[in-house]
């Protein structure tokens, strides 16, 4: 079923990065400027959920990317139900598994959030969620920062959510997180990112 299309448990080793503790905080602003000009993003890593009723736990193979406002996001491997593609954009979301046999649409600016909550009982806010795998703050919704002594990211609150940022690579030049714990009253996630790609607007 679609619905069972994510998962529980995560353990990779980041490859083809070097490991980074803190943000040092006067790069800080010229991170987020550098970052909120990538037009164009995508990694690949795994993706583990547990939920209250435990409906839907388990752990999946995941990819995202990034074009703009619109997010393609791959997961395969949950509880060996195959590969799901997932399609969303502001003006809706489309889900079909991998061989087609099964497909649902929600339209709307409230897409995503509505087929989570349908389908898992507990919604997300995918149009931050994209500034969040960056380690960014969504600009345009109320919500706040957590720093370390040093003026490294170590969270942010917003929708909700509470998000941890444990683990940071630097990627052509760029720190981009690799480890995000997040958590609202009805679910905790985990995602563990392997690889990053990234293309920053020319100029």
């Amino acid at each position: 079923m679609i619905r069972r299309f994510i998962g529980l448990s995560i353990f990779l080793v980041l490859s083809a990065c070097t490991t980074l503790k803190t943000v040092d905080s006067p790069g800080r602003e010229q991170l987020r400027t550098n970052l909120l000009a990538a037009n164009e993003w995508e990694f690949r890593g795994r993706i583990a959920v547990r939920s209250d009723d435990g409906d839907g736990d388990g752990q999946a193979n995941l990819r995202w990317r990034q074009l703009g406002e619109r997010s393609h996001i791959r997961i395969s491997g949950p509880f060996g139900a195959g590969t799901y593609e997932i399609d969303w954009s502001p003006k809706g979301i489309t889900i079909e598994s991998a061989d087609g046999e099964e497909s649902l649409e929600y339209a709307g600016s409230a897409a995503a959030e509505s087929f989570l909550d349908d389908q898992l009982g507990w919604s997300f806010p995918a149009g931050s969620a994209r500034y969040w795998m960056l380690g960014l703050i969504d600009p345009d919704q109320p919500g706040h920062e957590f720093f370390d002594a040093e003026g490294g990211l170590t969270g942010i609150s917003q929708h909700g959510w509470q998000l941890g940022y444990k683990r940071f690579a630097d990627v052509n030049g760029l720190v981009l997180p690799t480890r995000i714990e997040m958590a609202n009253s009805n679910a905790n996630l985990r995602i563990v990112i392997a690889r990053w790609k990234l293309r920053l607007e020319p100029g």
